[in-house]
């Protein structure tokens, strides 16, 4: 019976070391396997600790949830372009040239958009990045009217207050070689220059107050006196 049993274990042992020898040579293969096996059959969740915890009621995210899913979206760095035609909207009134011939009140309307190209909130280049604007002055008088487009910088001082440099160029109906208007040369077109301080009064909207100058620098036949206007802007931020 001795010599059976140990014919029986001598067997057991060299069918186990070539199972293991095959087992070995074929371990990716049997890997995979199982690694498809517990996908295909939910087991794999079994890994997931968080698939042990009950899931939050309502829309609180548990502190088990996929870690992923807690990670802050990556600041963007170096510059990037996020850019809104129309971000900011004004009304106003400007005092028309009370130093010159013209006169009256100008009813103005202004539009602005957001910085033509962005970058990270820390950049020390951010407050040089213009604006786009695009407005109209209405005189009361029958003086010089107004459209203007240019750049817009906004720099803020403190949390409520900010200063704003424009520079663009107007086309104007001003009345060519007549005297008793404000002379802008022989040419309906004009640089126009503008400067403000402001205040924030809320989230949305600030009061300005600054001053504007029209002038074609010479390049017009015809003389330049130019328009110099001084006013107070209401503006409502999107």
């Amino acid at each position: 019976m001795s010599f059976v049993n140990d014919k029986k274990l001598c067997s057991l042992g060299i069918f186990a070391m070539k199972f293991g020898r095959l087992l070995l040579a074929n371990m990716p293969t049997v890997v995979f396997a199982a690694a498809g096996f517990l996908s295909a059959t939910g087991g794999a969740a079994a890994f997931d600790l968080s698939s042990t915890r009950a899931a939050p009621e309502g829309n609180e995210q548990s502190q088990f949830s996929d870690s992923s899913s807690l990670q802050a979206a990556p600041q963007r760095t170096g510059f990037f372009v996020d850019f809104v035609p129309v971000n900011e909207a004004r009304i106003g009134l400007n005092a028309h040239n009370p130093t010159g011939v013209e006169s009256g009140v100008d009813l103005k309307g202004e539009a602005l958009s957001s910085p033509i190209f962005k970058t990270n909130e820390t950049s020390r280049y951010r407050w040089f990045i213009p604006r786009l604007n695009l407005g109209g002055s209405l005189n009361t008088e029958d003086g010089t009217s107004y459209v203007y487009s240019g750049l817009v910088w906004t720099i803020p001082l403190t949390e409520r207050f900010f200063v704003e440099g424009q520079f663009g160029f107007a086309a104007h109906n001003g009345k060519f070689g007549n005297r008793n208007y404000d002379n802008l040369g022989d040419c309906n077109w004009s640089f126009r220059e503008g400067a403000s301080v402001g205040v924030k009064l809320d989230e949305h909207w600030s009061v300005l107050a600054g001053i504007e100058h029209l002038s074609q620098a010479g390049l017009c036949s015809g003389g330049n006196a130019g328009l110099t206007n001084y006013g107070v802007k209401l503006s409502y931020a999107f």
